[in-house]
């Protein structure tokens, strides 16, 4: 479970079939073990998501320690329908120079 993007009671209930008491018990522990965290914590709705590297403290600390470098970006190209225009208006651009 603490592999889910968006993590409810809701969820817990449906994929689990567990009642709603059981899947709240187990989001709390999920949540005290540092496996998920909350996102919106309101009433009558609780969302949660899973913890990443960045939300584990034991994991920064270490992590600050080491001394390590930032890895640069891929610097790849851009995809999707405003990129093709751009490179689309480039090239036009470029072809209306020459």
């Amino acid at each position: 479970m603490p592999q889910y993007k968006l993590i409810t009671p809701a969820i817990v209930c449906e994929r689990f079939k567990v009642r709603g008491s059981l899947a709240r018990q187990i989001i709390r522990e999920l949540v005290r073990r540092g496996l998920i965290r909350p996102v919106v914590k309101h009433s009558r709705q609780e969302i949660y998501t899973r913890a990443t590297k960045e939300d584990a403290p034991g994991e920064q600390e270490a992590g600050k320690e080491g001394g390590t470098e930032k890895k640069q970006g891929g610097g790849g190209e851009k995809k999707g329908k405003k990129a093709a225009a751009a490179a689309a208006a480039a090239a036009s651009e470029e072809a209306n120079a020459e």
